[in-house]
């Protein structure tokens, strides 16, 4: 689940930052 989280936060910051 963790892993999951970190992915979905990891795309997230991805785009704000895109």
């Amino acid at each position: 689940m963790a892993r999951k989280d970190t992915n979905k936060q990891s795309s997230l910051r991805k785009l704000k930052t895109g």
